[in-house]
């Protein structure tokens, strides 16, 4: 008697199938098989004798790269200075002292829109293959400027 496989085919358990079978299979490199006399599935490019029969797949289409400009980061550091800028407005013409309180949630609210904005700089400019320690800094350090500069940026390949 002829030697028979198994093979995982979209979840599920395959077979018996012989050498001819497996052939009209078209069984690719990473399909799992089990003959008897194997303690558990292997690939089939992991079996010699299966060599041969592994239909020849080619790698993934290249992505074409579309470079976009990242307008919205411009509009979210422009709306990001209005909002400053109201922000430095109302704290200026409060009579009263301000609470520490107050004072206290304003620099938590800055510090993680700082944060946030680093992250987001950061992100973008791994996308344009620039320095993403830089650009993470000056978002910190910067955000305002540093979302409208990487924003008005095009991609570089």
């Amino acid at each position: 008697m002829s030697k028979v496989y198994f093979i995982e085919e979209n979840g599920k358990k395959c077979g018996p199938l012989t050498i001819q079978e497996l052939k009209e299979k078209k069984i690719v490199e990473s399909t799992l098989v089990w003959t008897e006399g194997m303690t558990e599935w292997r690939e089939a490019q992991s079996i010699l004798e299966l060599n041969e029969l592994i239909a020849v797949t080619p790698p993934p289409l290249p992505r074409k790269a579309t470079p976009t400009p990242y307008i919205n980061q411009t509009y979210f550091g422009l709306i990001l200075a209005v909002l400053s800028l109201i922000a430095v407005y109302l704290i200026g013409t409060i009579k009263a002292p301000v609470s520490t309180n107050a004072m206290a949630v304003f620099v938590i609210v800055s510090i993680v829109i700082r944060i946030l904005v680093a992250s987001v700089c950061s992100d973008l400019a791994k996308k344009q293959n620039r320095d993403t320690t830089a650009w993470s800094l000056f978002g910190f350090f910067s955000p305002v400027l540093a979302l409208i500069i990487q924003g008005l940026l095009k991609k570089v390949n």
